[in-house]
């Protein structure tokens, strides 16, 4: 009685299938060499013709599927490239609407908000006081006296004062409108020693429309 060898022999497909398009290419190229093959056709080998093609039905819908990401990406760049220019005219739109809802209502909440839009609630300014931490301010520029003090919430500007003798008014300047909680007083001679004051102006302050001023600060004009 003769002994069939057996050799123990495992099949296998060393072509790479990393990625999903690895997969579509080597699986492809498998199936080809084996509907090639002399063992496809022989006879016991239905099973095996079952799964090559259960295997290409895979491969088929595996290969639509990366077309399909490929069709995505370039779907999303050009998304992504339109997105700004979209999200400008969307601001643009948003306030035109609210300029015309704004207009229609003249001021009136309830006219405003029969558009089932919310009204913007403004919170009053406080009413301006004294500027706090009037002081020099280094400012290296010969004949320069500089001043700087911190920014009072509600102030629509500042009245600014100098003098040589701030016990003499005659040595008062006239007071000098500003914007900005800073004063450069220039053409000085050098070492003089000149005083400031400052004052916040509030027209909603009663009589005057401003706070009183500080006291004198001395400042040095730098050489």
């Amino acid at each position: 009685m003769s002994k069939v060898k057996v050799d123990n022999a495992t099949p296998q497909i060393t072509d790479p299938m990393e990625t999903a398009e690895d997969m579509v290419t080597s699986g492809n190229e498998a199936i080809t060499k084996i509907n090639a093959s002399t063992g496809i056709t022989g006879a016991g080998a239905a099973e095996v013709q079952a799964n090559v093609k259960a295997w290409a039905l895979v491969l088929t819908a595996l290969a639509a599927n990366n077309a399909n990401k490929v069709a995505g990406r370039a779907q999303l760049t050009q998304a992504e490239t339109a997105e700004p220019a979209l999200m400008r005219r969307c601001r643009v739109r948003r306030n035109l609407l609210l300029g015309a809802i704004e207009s229609f209502g003249d001021g009136a909440a309830q006219a405003v908000q029969s558009f089932n839009v919310s009204v913007e609630e403004r919170q009053a300014k406080p009413l301006a006081v004294v500027p706090l931490n009037l002081r020099a301010m280094a400012k290296k520029t010969p004949t320069y006296a500089s001043v700087r003090w911190t920014a009072v919430p509600g102030a629509r500007g500042y009245l600014v004062q100098h003098a040589t003798n701030p016990n003499d008014p005659t040595t008062y300047s006239a007071p000098i409108s500003v914007t900005a909680a800073r004063y450069h007083l220039t053409g000085q001679a050098v070492g003089a020693m000149i005083y400031f004051r400052v004052l916040a102006c509030d027209p909603r302050l009663t009589p005057t429309g401003q706070t009183a001023y500080t006291a004198w600060v001395a400042v040095v004009v730098v050489g």
